[in-house]
């Protein structure tokens, strides 16, 4: 399996890298900018992007289907909503049915039960390999997909099946072409088809029906076919109305699930008795509290986060409105809160835009549980921390709750300031950004705390004209130690020319960022130390890039690391479209020697696999050179196992993209870091004052 898996990871980079270039130029080629392409030509590039996207989507199947046969697949159950399925469905395929001028039926039956626990996102995936083939072999006639309880029809050995309460069983049904007997065990094999013709008529490889087996397994369940040539085809999966991983629960240990919840694989609300006596840390609450805020409309669930929260050493509140959870969250300023969506007053979505709103709020990480399975990119693109689908596993929570538990995993600033009116205004801006603040008078006690513990920030509050406080940053006892802090001189207003002069001469040593303005420390506090990432199992986030935004990156310089011409040649013309400076490196080395020679680089293009000096030491090298510890690097790697985001940006880099690579997501990165460089980039404007 490891052998396996370290082939697919190197077979998925050798195809994604000359992919990567195909689809970047096919869709600069086919939005013709210029206007000097034919309508022939434009179609000609577009079926280029869509080939190429086609062979891409097999590239994903090969790994997906592998993943399932080497076991590597986890099985996440919730509970899906049959009507919530139907939308789905109907909003999938409605389309397509007009298209093809088909009629499109969704049945569901009324004897099924409410709900049925399996895994919402592996269903849909069979259900939509087994649709879009009924459509793809149906030319006249209509699709069909009803759903009913079931009480025979499965194989006997599949005892899941068998032995469960109730079976639901899905049937799509086509008036297509059919399939004779003899090849209906062969479509199930990967890369198979009922014969030759088919494939070169319809197209398609063959492995959709090979991983919907696979995951109908995974499931606890199976698929049936029933076909004649010329008859259509109808295909059945059978599920049981629970996944067998729950069914092997005992009703005692349903019973105590409160009580064992470290032995527990499951935290569901549903199995929970409410408890409505709950009484939370309100009225213990002292500073040194690491306090996490639970938003919840289910008690008892909030009952059994409050017990995981204690014994993660957290003091906890409670709020199951969402104005209270706004109002609490600004007066006692928790390290997190978690959030549900269904709430009694108003919906979570409201709830974390207020928090995002508010600047006293919305740097506050929001992880949301709940049990709405839909819209979940649209809600990590509206801020939250991470997206957690119920029922959650007990140790993903605890571990969670450790993390935010963790002193490390809160930012921690340090002030030297005069007590006074202007340095609590400071100490509260600095606050909004997340960060704990400590404020001491003297540079000498600084480096005292310097010497106890780690510190994420330090702002001089520079209120002497003279530059007598960022004179004694010349003074620091461990400089190497100082060089891996950032530094802010906050002088609340325009720097003086004696101020100025002071800070040429400590940046001969240290690197220091002169800000005048708080609103503009809040932002600089938020990129210099941003919040310690904490993701759920799994998160999909999607982003979009509005036209204005693009006029952030005109006359930016971005150097471009790859040994691939291909790559380079794609992305140059990729980002000459937005008037971008693109320079360029073919090894790690060249890259290095180029930041030094070449001012002015705004922002690396890295790719990770490249001979003599990969992209991984190449960021490591980079960020050991002083004036380019800030400098934003994203990493483009075609290697997209699990794991390859961690590794590159444990090496340096800011933030990481796989091949093959989404302009729009690019450009959407590209702006952002667009904006982190102009917040980092000192403030030469003012004019020094005497």
């Amino acid at each position: 399996s490891k052998y396996k898996s370290e082939f697919l990871a190197n077979m998925s980079h050798e195809l994604r890298t000359p992919l990567n270039s195909l689809l970047i130029l096919a869709h600069q080629l086919s939005d013709n900018p210029e206007g000097n392409l034919t309508a022939k030509q434009v179609k000609f590039a577009r079926t280029i992007h869509g080939a190429g996207s086609d062979l891409m989507g097999l590239i994903n199947d090969i790994l997906d289907l592998s993943k399932i046969e080497s076991g590597t697949v986890t099985v996440e159950i919730d509970e899906v909503i049959f009507g919530d399925l139907r939308e789905y469905v109907d909003r999938t395929f409605r389309h397509v049915a007009e298209d093809r001028t088909l009629g499109f039926d969704i049945e569901i039956d009324a004897g099924l039960p409410h709900v049925l626990s399996t895994d919402s996102k592996r269903l849909r995936q069979v259900l939509k390999n087994l649709l879009s083939n009924a459509f793809k072999f149906t030319e006249r006639g209509r699709v069909a997909l009803k759903i009913r309880p079931a009480i025979d029809g499965w194989s006997h050995e599949n005892s899941s099946l068998s032995s469960a309460r109730s079976v639901v069983a899905f049937s799509v049904s086509d008036t297509g072409i059919g399939i004779s007997g003899d090849k209906q065990r062969l479509i199930f094999e990967a890369f198979q088809q009922a014969d030759g013709s088919t494939a070169r008529k319809y197209g398609g490889t063959g492995l959709g029906l090979s991983i919907s087996r696979e995951i109908a397994r995974l499931l606890g369940g199976e698929i049936r076919l029933q076909s004649s040539p010329g008859q259509g085809s109808v295909f059945t999966l059978f599920l049981p109305d629970e996944h067998p991983s729950l069914v092997a629960r005992s009703r005692s240990q349903v019973a105590t699930m409160e009580q064992e919840l470290d032995e527990e694989t499951d935290v569901r609300p549903s199995l929970m008795r409410p408890v409505y006596d709950l009484l939370d840390d309100v009225e213990s609450l002292t500073p040194t509290d690491r306090v996490l805020l639970i938003v919840e409309n289910d008690l008892g669930f909030a009952r059994v986060l409050m017990d995981l929260a204690h014994g993660a050493g957290l003091k906890v509140l409670v709020a199951s409105r969402g104005d209270v959870a706004v109002a609490m969250a600004r007066r006692y300023r928790p390290v997190a809160v978690t959030l549900d969506l269904r709430l009694p007053d108003m919906s979570g979505l409201a709830v974390l835009e207020a928090f995002k709103r508010n600047a006293e709020t919305r740097d506050i990480p929001i992880h949301v549980i709940s049990g709405v399975a839909d819209g979940q990119d649209q809600i990590i693109a509206q801020g939250a921390a991470s997206y957690w689908l119920k029922p959650v596993e007990a140790p993903a929570l605890q571990t969670l709750l450790k993390q935010l538990a963790d002193p490390r995993n809160q930012r921690q600033c340090l002030v030297v300031g005069n007590v006074g009116e202007s340095l609590t205004h400071l100490i509260r801006h600095l606050e909004t950004s997340g960060l704990v603040v400590e404020a001491v008078e003297s540079a000498a006690r600084a480096y005292e705390v310097f010497g106890d513990r780690a510190i994420d920030l330090l702002v001089l509050q520079c209120t002497h004209a003279d530059g007598a406080r960022i004179k004694s940053l010349m003074k620091v006892p461990d400089p190497e130690r100082f060089a891996r802090t950032p530094i802010v001189a906050f002088t609340e207003g325009p720097i003086t020319a004696r101020q100025q002069s002071e800070l040429t001469k400590v940046r001969k040593h240290l690197s220091v960022l002169e800000v005048t303005s708080y609103e503009q420390l809040a932002e600089i506090a938020r990129t210099l130390v941003p919040p310690v990432v904490i993701a759920a199992p799994s998160r999909s986030i999607q982003r979009k890039i509005e036209p204005a935004d693009t006029e952030l990156l005109v006359g930016k310089k971005v150097l471009v690391v790859d040994d691939d011409v291909r790559n380079i040649f794609a992305l140059t013309a990729l980002l000459e479209r937005y008037r971008i400076d693109v320079v360029h490196a073919e090894n790690g080395r060249t890259a290095i020697a180029l930041l030094q020679e070449s001012p002015g680089i705004d922002i690396v293009l890295m790719d990770i696999m490249m001979p003599e000096m990969d992209g991984y030491d190449t960021m490591r090298a980079i960020r050991r050179i002083e004036q380019f510890r800030q400098l934003p690097i994203i990493a483009l790697t075609a290697r997209a196992m699990k794991g390859d985001r961690e590794k590159c940006i444990e090496a340096g880099a800011s933030d990481y993209i796989p091949k093959p690579v989404a302009p729009d997501q690019l450009l959407y990165q590209l702006c952002t870091w667009a904006k982190v460089s102009a917040q980092l980039a000192p403030i030469a404007s003012a004019e020094p004052q005497q």
